[in-house]
């Protein structure tokens, strides 16, 4: 996820999905059936995880639950206009 977020041109949230675009085209994230997923493959392990995307600016932040109780934020910043950095 942070590879994909940092080389992304725009973010799209919309509470249970991000949509980010990159360099190698779309890419979608949802919280989905309680796993996280990309392109609709499963990146989770676990099952039990809610939680939401919430994007702001040039911030994508993650928020996660697993089984109730929350976990670590995540926060990817985009960095535009610098490729390869």
């Amino acid at each position: 996820m942070e590879r994909d977020a940092l080389s992304s041109t725009t973010f799209l949230c919309t509470g249970s999905q991000a949509r980010l675009a990159t360099p190698a085209g779309l890419v979608v994230y949802r919280l989905e059936d309680e796993r996280v997923r990309r392109n609709g493959e499963d990146i989770t392990q676990l099952s039990g995880y809610g939680g939401g995307f919430t994007c702001d600016g040039r911030t994508l932040l993650l928020s996660l639950t697993w089984r109730g109780n929350n976990l670590a934020t995540l926060r990817f910043a985009r960095r535009v206009g610098l490729p390869g950095s």
